[in-house]
């Protein structure tokens, strides 16, 4: 409540009880609710998100000329689940429907009817991140990497780039 990095909020947005006393899930999820609708100042939180995104982004992404990281690459899963964070960070405190649900899909659908993003950008983005996720089922069940060809998701891509580039492009994190 006190001492927690930004990247431990952030988790907090996925975060759920999954099985034990129900007591103990109840006040978990209102402590969840409570620090997930702190007021945060917007250009730390951006700042921060964008920071961690990019460490993760250089330890984590595969490279391959031609090819995407579906999840850890630029305009793949990872940056979805960053803007979809941040989002949930910074206006759950206004809006606290947004933070009643932990995956990405109900969450951006909560945005969505709260007026927070275009219904237009909710769809396309949801369907961006259906889309890819799918793609890295499909090929773990055949036992390959994560990689898929950019001209495969080059719409997704650009998507998901002009939406980071929208709520987390920051002078320090660059694009």
């Amino acid at each position: 409540q006190e001492q927690a990095w930004t990247w431990e909020h952030q988790a907090l947005v996925r975060a759920r009880p999954v099985a034990g006393d129900t007591g103990l899930a109840e006040r978990f999820n209102l402590l969840r609710r409570e620090v997930l609708g702190r007021e945060r100042d917007p250009e730390v939180l951006r700042d921060e998100v964008a920071q961690m995104r990019e460490k993760m982004r250089a330890n984590l992404e595969q490279r391959e000329a031609g090819m995407l990281d579906l999840k850890q690459g630029r305009g793949g899963i990872a940056d979805i689940e960053f803007i979809t964070q941040y989002l949930v960070l910074r206006y759950t405190c206004k809006h606290p429907e947004i933070a009643t649900f932990t995956d990405n899909i109900r969450i951006l659908e909560a945005m969505g009817e709260s007026g927070l993003w275009p219904i237009d950008e909710v769809q396309s983005i949801s369907d961006a991140y259906r889309s890819m996720r799918r793609q890295i089922h499909l090929q773990a069940l055949q036992s390959s990497s994560a990689m898929a060809s950019t001209s495969q998701f080059k719409g997704e891509i650009r998507l998901v780039q002009a939406l980071w580039d929208k709520y987390l492009c920051t002078t320090s994190a660059g694009k």
